[in-house]
């Protein structure tokens, strides 16, 4: 494994931390998991993966990476745009100037039975 730098979070530093003290007996994977606040599969599944691929496996894999849930601007704005169009005051079944709650509710389908 070639040695360089890793640009860790001061979470992942307080990591490293910990789990070199488990690797020195100064500290129980129980103690170390409290102190982390994860749990004890989770805390000996990164001293494994530590012991292993050393301090670069406990940096987040996805640091730089956009989000799943995130949706391309350009798709964004034309999903925008067209709902902008279709929404026009002119496709509305009712006027601004005419609006009253009963009107809408109306228009909506969601009047009640009484009136």
């Amino acid at each position: 494994m070639a040695r360089g730098f890793v640009t860790m979070s001061m979470m992942e530093v307080d990591r490293l931390e910990v789990i070199q003290l488990i690797l020195t007996k100064r500290h129980t994977v129980t103690a170390s998991s409290k102190r982390l606040g994860l749990s004890c599969q989770h805390t000996s599944l990164l001293v494994g993966r530590y012991s292993k691929d050393g301090a670069e496996a406990l940096v987040s894999k996805n640091r730089g990476r956009l989000s799943d849930c995130t949706t391309d601007s350009a798709l964004r704005k034309a999903i925008l745009n067209l709902v902008r169009d279709s929404c026009s005051t002119s496709a509305l079944p009712w006027r601004p100037s005419s609006f009253t709650s009963s009107t809408a509710l109306h228009s909506m389908g969601r009047h009640s039975a009484a009136g």
